[in-house]
C-alpha cells in the first residue's frame, strides 16, 4: 500500500475518519451530545485549510 502526503482533496475522507475515530475512542469519556455534535463538514473545512496552508 503506497503512503503519500495528504492533499486538500483528501479533506472529506480525513474528516470522516477523524469524527468516527473520536466517537469510538472517547465514547464513555466525553458527553454523548458532544460526540454526536462533531461535524464532519466542519472538520473537512479545517482539514482543507490545514492542508492548503500547513505552516
Amino acid at each position: 500500500m503506497p503512503i503519500r502526503e495528504a492533499l486538500p482533496g483528501d479533506a472529506d475522507a480525513l474528516a470522516a475518519v477523524h469524527v468516527l475515530s473520536w466517537r469510538a475512542a472517547y465514547r464513555g469519556l466525553l458527553p454523548r451530545p458532544y460526540l454526536e455534535g462533531l461535524d464532519a463538514e466542519e472538520r473537512a473545512a479545517a482539514w482543507r485549510t490545514r492542508l492548503t496552508a500547513p505552516d
